[in-house]
């Protein structure tokens, strides 16, 4: 499994995303992730600020796959 394969990271990353001002987004590689991510979706509410905030603050000590170049 990976880092992201739980019901409640999933539905974390999705309604983070979709409360960035977009109207789609990419779905995951990995086919045994997708009922997970429609699950979400079906149950999908905007963050609040203070959720992304705190959900940002959570991920700091994190390693991204893709990091900043400064």
């Amino acid at each position: 499994m990976s880092l992201l394969d739980k019901q409640e990271e999933i539905e974390l990353c999705l309604r983070f995303a979709l409360s960035q001002g977009v109207t789609t987004v990419a779905s995951a590689g990995d086919p045994k992730l997708l009922p997970l991510i429609l699950e979400a979706a079906e149950r999908y509410r905007e963050l609040t600020k203070t959720e992304q905030e705190e959900l940002i603050e959570s991920a700091t000590d994190l390693t991204p796959i893709f990091p900043r170049i400064k």
